[in-house]
Order: structure tokens, then C-alpha cells, then sequence
């Protein structure tokens, strides 16, 4: 008898392997359902998030579009949101027109500059102060280059450190007036230049006197007599 049964074990594993093999796929797929789940309720949280911090943004982002004036009709700037599981970001003015399409490459600039701007001010959790822009004005005509100065201007008053590398040397000088710590300190301007290596050096550092007080009160004056 015990050899009897010993020869039916085999034939036992044999049997009982299909059960064993159905348990297993109905446990891996109720394991596949659970991470699809938790995969979609991850998505849809990170969605929930966005809209929150956008919503934050909103009101930031259309102050910071109405100072740069990107456009001379369209004053305000909105956002919309498309996707349910995957969120996709488009800026609108107008009756729901993509800046994209209407604007000229100036004046797309000056959006996104108002909505990087706004995200970067958004943040009170940073205790990063200091705000670095490459080349902003790039495409973007003097009008709204002067408006840009001041707004950056306002954010350097409010205690940011604001680094701006331009090309012009006039608006390089302009910065320097506006972006200073004291009204009757200098400020400085250093140009740059490519070495050997492809690194960057500073080849001049220049004191820019800050703007005479008054100037425009005078102007105005003078326009008023003449």
C-alpha cells in the first residue's frame, strides 16, 4: 500500500496543477486591476493638485499679462485644462483663442513670460529669492521691454534678487538703473564674453550711475509751459 500510494502523487500534482495555475492568474490579475486602480487614482490626485495650483495662479497670471501688455485688445489672459487622466495646459485670450496662433512671436513671449512669472511668484514654500532670465526680451519690441523692466523692477523692490542677461547695452543699462538696492546706489553691469573651452568670462564691470531724481516731474513741467 505505501508504494501504491506513493506511485499516485504524481499523478495527484498532475491534477491539482491547473487549480493551482487558475489560483495564481486570478490572483496576478486582481494584482494588475489594483495597480491600474491606484495608477489612475495617483493621475487623477496629480490632476486635482494642478487645477488647485492653478487656480492660485489665475488671478497672479492676468496682474503680470495686463503689466506686460502683450496685447493691445485682448487684456486678459485665461487658461484651459483638457484630459481627464493626462492634464494638457493651453493659455486663452479673446473668445477662447490660443495665443499660439494669434499672437506674434513678441507677444507670445510676453504671455509666457507673465505665466513663468506668476508660477515662479506662486511659490511661498521657496525660499529661493533670486530670479534668473536669460536673454527675456528676446523678439520682444522696446514698448514692451520698458513695461518688463518695471515689473521686474517691483519684484526687486519686494526683496527679490533679480540676475538678467541682455544683449542690447542700452536695456543693460536701463536694468542697471532700476534693479539697484539704494536709490543713490550704483548699479553694475558686467559683460561677458566666450573663452577658450567654451566657458563665459567677465571682461568689463561697469558702475552705471543710478537715474537723476525728478527727471520726468521736469519733463512734465517743461510740457506743461511749453
Amino acid at each position: 500500500m505505501p508504494v501504491a500510494a506513493g506511485l499516485l502523487y504524481p499523478f495527484l500534482g498532475i491534477l491539482l496543477s491547473p487549480v493551482i495555475a487558475a489560483d495564481r492568474l486570478a490572483r496576478a490579475r486582481a494584482a494588475v486591476t489594483a495597480a491600474r486602480t491606484l495608477d489612475r487614482t495617483v493621475r487623477r490626485t496629480n490632476a486635482e493638485i494642478i487645477d488647485e495650483r492653478l487656480a492660485v495662479i489665475s488671478p497672479l497670471l492676468n496682474e503680470l499679462y495686463q503689466r506686460l501688455r502683450p496685447h493691445s485688445e485682448w487684456r486678459t489672459i485665461d487658461y484651459g485644462i483638457r484630459g481627464d487622466v493626462k492634464r494638457f495646459l493651453s493659455l486663452r485670450v479673446g473668445n477662447g483663442l490660443n495665443p499660439q496662433f494669434v499672437f506674434s512671436s513678441g507677444q507670445r513671449r510676453a504671455a509666457g513670460l507673465a505665466f513663468l512669472l506668476s508660477v515662479h511668484l506662486s511659490r511661498p514654500w521657496c525660499t529661493w529669492r533670486t530670479l534668473m532670465l536669460d536673454d527675456p526680451v528676446q523678439h520682444i519690441d522696446d514698448f514692451r521691454a520698458l513695461h518688463l523692466v518695471e515689473v521686474l523692477s517691483a519684484l526687486q523692490r519686494s526683496g527679490r534678487q533679480i540676475v538678467c542677461a541682455v544683449e542690447d547695452p542700452s536695456l543693460a543699462e536701463l536694468l542697471c538703473r532700476r534693479l539697484i538696492s539704494e536709490p543713490t546706489s550704483p548699479g553694475r553691469r558686467h559683460d561677458l564674453d566666450l573663452v577658450s573651452g567654451g566657458g563665459a568670462s567677465i571682461t568689463r564691470s561697469t558702475d552705471i550711475a543710478p537715474a537723476m531724481a525728478g527727471v520726468l516731474g521736469r519733463t512734465r513741467d517743461l510740457s506743461a509751459a511749453g
